[in-house]
């Protein structure tokens, strides 16, 4: 007896989120405006070569990124603890704009080209042994990047 109410009751909250879905989905297009950051951890284990990732992030990619309005940051880890790691932050206006650029890491003419270099770099010589990458929506009271004085010494990076 138990179990026939517990399925009739199933049945129809199933059925209640199903027409509530596109009621959430009208309130999650609303957060468009918010920024969008993507977070990279790259790990230099396995003699990775830091240089060459550094001159393909100034010649290539943040050309790239800065023609789409995209906000780029790097820091190192403070400590002396090998393997060297690397963060980048990348803040983008929309979420649109993520899209955007990730299509153009392929069609670009001109990234193509200033990245001909590092996408020859043989698998043999890895750059880096692996990247981790996190995508960070913005918060509603701060819905793009603050960026904080020159005065500040020292950023630190919480992760919960």
């Amino acid at each position: 007896m138990k179990r026939r109410s517990f399925l009739k009751k199933s049945a129809v909250a199933a059925g209640a989120a199903t027409f509530a879905i596109p009621a959430l989905g009208n309130e999650i297009a609303g957060i468009k405006d918010k920024s969008l950051f993507e977070l990279r951890h790259y790990h230099m284990a396995f003699g990775g070569n830091k240089s060459l990732l550094e001159d393909y992030y100034r010649k290539a990619l943040i050309p790239l990124l800065n023609r789409h309005g995209v906000k780029v940051g790097a820091f190192e880890e403070f400590s002396l603890e090998e393997p060297a790691a690397l963060y980048t932050l990348f803040a983008y206006p929309t979420p649109s704009v993520y899209f955007t650029v990730q299509e153009s890491l392929t069609s670009d003419a001109g990234f193509l080209e200033a990245s001909k270099s590092y996408r020859e770099i043989p698998a043999a010589s890895p750059v880096f042994s692996r990247y981790e990458t996190f995508l960070l929506d913005a918060f509603d009271g701060m819905p793009s990047l603050s960026v904080p004085s020159e005065k500040r010494g020292l950023f630190e990076l919480r992760i919960y």
